[in-house]
Order: C-alpha cells, then sequence, then structure tokens
C-alpha cells in the first residue's frame, strides 16, 4: 500500500549556537508555513568540540524544557545537526561500485571501525554520496527527541536538505551550475547544483579564532569574508574542470549563480564582497517564497531572525513533507 502523504512536517537544525524550526502544513496542493522558532543554546554554546554521548544530559533537558514551550505537533519530524557530526563523503560515481566496495574505500578516513557508524547513500548521476555518523550519537538524538515526546522519523544530512530547499523553491535552472551557500556562525556550507542533480557538497569550516553570533559581530571582523572568498575560490579553482558543463567555460568556476542563505547571509556587505571577489551573481535564497503564510502563527515572544537563517530546518521540513 502506498504511503500516505503526510499532512504536517516538523524541519529541525540544531547548531553550535542554536535551534531553529520551522512547521510546515499540507492542503491539498497548497503548503502553508505555520511556525518558526528559535533558540539560542544555553549558556551561549554547545560545542567547539563534540562531547562525548554521556555528556550529552544537560543538552536532553534543555532540548525537552524548550520544545515543551512550543507545543508542536507534526506528522513527520526531520532532524539534522549543521555543522556537526552528520558527515558526508564523496567520490565519483562508477557502476562497479556498490555499498560494499564504498564502505571499504571509506574506511582509511574514518576514525573507528565502519562498524561503529550508522550510513546512508545517495547516489547522482556524477558523485555517490556517504552520509554517516555514530550509532552512540544517533542514539542520543533519538533520546533527545524521545524525551521531548516528539516522535522523530528522519536523521538528514545538512546538504541535503539546502538541496531539498532549492529544489522545493524553484530557483534552479535545468542547465547551469548553481553554488548555493549557507553561512552560519562556525561553518559555511556549499553544494553545487545543475537542474535536479547535486554534483558536489564540502563543509568550510571557520577559522578556530572565529565564532560568529550575529550578523552585527560580522560587520566588526572586517577579514572574515575575504577569508570566506578565498576558501570558497581555493575550492571551485580545484572542481572547475570536472563541474563545469561543456559550452560555460567563461563562466568562473562553471558556476552561473550563487544563492546565499543561512544566519549570516544578510549581513551588511557580505553579498557585495562575495559577488565582487567570485565574480559572479549573488543572490539571497527565500525560504519561503513559495509558501502560503495565511497560517502563520506567531509566539509574541520569539526572537526575529532574518527569514533566510531557517534555510536549512525549512529544507528539513520540505523533506518531511515531499521526499
Amino acid at each position: 500500500m502506498a504511503r500516505e502523504r503526510p499532512n504536517s512536517a516538523l524541519g529541525v537544525c540544531l547548531t553550535q549556537r542554536s535551534l531553529r524550526v520551522t512547521l510546515l502544513v499540507a492542503e491539498g496542493r497548497s503548503l502553508f508555513l505555520n511556525n518558526l522558532e528559535y533558540s539560542p543554546l544555553p549558556n551561549g554554546s554547545l560545542i567547539q568540540k563534540l562531547p562525548e554521548e554521556k555528556q550529552w544530559s544537560d543538552l536532553v533537558c534543555w532540548f525537552k524544557s524548550v520544545v515543551s514551550k512550543w507545543d508542536f505537533k507534526a506528522d513527520e519530524i526531520v532532524f539534522s545537526f549543521g555543522g556537526g557530526p552528520i558527515f558526508v563523503k564523496q567520490m565519483p560515481a562508477s557502476r562497479k561500485k556498490d555499498k560494499g566496495t564504498i564502505l571499504r574505500e571509506l574506511e582509511h578516513s574514518l576514525s573507528s571501525p565502519s562498524e561503529e557508524y550508522v550510513f546512508d547513500f545517495y547516489f547522482s548521476k556524477q558523485m555517490v554520496f556517504t552520509v554517516g555518523m555514530r550509532k552512540g550519537l544517533l542514539d542520543v538524538f533519538k533520546t533527545l527527541f524521545q524525551e521531548a515526546g516528539l516522535p522523530l522519523t528522519v536523521v538528514d544530512a545538512s546538504p541535503f536538505a539546502l538541496f531539498n530547499l532549492a529544489e522545493c523553491t524553484g530557483v534552479l535552472p535545468t542547465k547551469q551550475t548553481v553554488a548555493i551557500l549557507c553561512l552560519e556562525e562556525s561553518f559555511a556550507l556549499l553544494i553545487l547544483v545543475l537542474g535536479d542533480t547535486l554534483l558536489w557538497t564540502e563543509s568550510l569550516l571557520y577559522p578556530p579564532d572565529i565564532l560568529v553570533e550575529s550578523p552585527e559581530e560580522l560587520r566588526r571582523q572586517d577579514t572574515f569574508t575575504k577569508r570566506l572568498c578565498a576558501k570558497i575560490r581555493l575550492s571551485l579553482n580545484r572542481r572547475e574542470r570536472f563541474y563545469s558543463p561543456k559550452g560555460q567555460s567563461s563562466v568562473p568556476f562553471g558556476v552561473s549563480r550563487i544563492l546565499l542563505c543561512g544566519l549570516l547571509a544578510e549581513a551588511e556587505g557580505v553579498r557585495s564582497l562575495l559577488s565582487s571577489d567570485l565574480r559572479c551573481p549573488v543572490d539571497i535564497l527565500d525560504p519561503f517564497s513559495r509558501l502560503s503564510k495565511e497560517k502563520f502563527g506567531r509566539s509574541p515572544d520569539r526572537e526575529i531572525l532574518p527569514k533566510s537563517a531557517f534555510a536549512l530546518s525549512t529544507g528539513l521540513a520540505y523533506r518531511g513533507l515531499l521526499k
């Protein structure tokens, strides 16, 4: 029997500094933005370096207390840890590579035996993406939601949340490569997409002396965007020949456009500097462009963030409704 389409989905994105949530509701062919929520983590930061599983009890208590105030209910609950322990490994696609072969090739890059991880695979026309995380941490995340009374249905990786968002908002041209850059407090996430195909993804960790908490703070860090541009430029240069479609050699890095999202996307000067340095048009990705806001419920005590800050959580919610 075919699985019925869910009527609601909650996208939950946890980063090193905050929790962001998007609730989407479906009625017929219409999709509604029902609610958004944001909460900074206790004591300002969850982790600089991931703690052992036994040290997550404080996080579980905090998460339960925060979620209980929101009183969200949804048919599907999709979670991701942005910039954290859910990793994505990629390699060129090959007909000869089955899942066992892929895991054997990945073994040398893992810090522990592969038996200690849980894996999933995504095969595109050009690449194979392996998503993995430690089984112990998956158990922690399950406990996190169980204690909060939320039935967790999917754990996803942040690159695929961005990919889902881009597909569902209809911003992807069919014959041009688009880069989507998500700027968060402690990391940037870059994906390349051609039509309906995910080409490549990379997490760009900020230098250890930089942890950006707000757009206002970003404006005071004069060298941040320049250093980020240098990282992006080097990454794209290394892959230019492989990813540039034929006939687009005049386009820098094979990328026709950069879509910017994340907590820091709308900080003053970031968009213009990226466009100038990378010689490519840069636009803000609106995660709500195809959503009706007629049923949007407001929380009077909710701190307002730029809408692009909810890109990851909205992409996760789309996954719950449409995938």
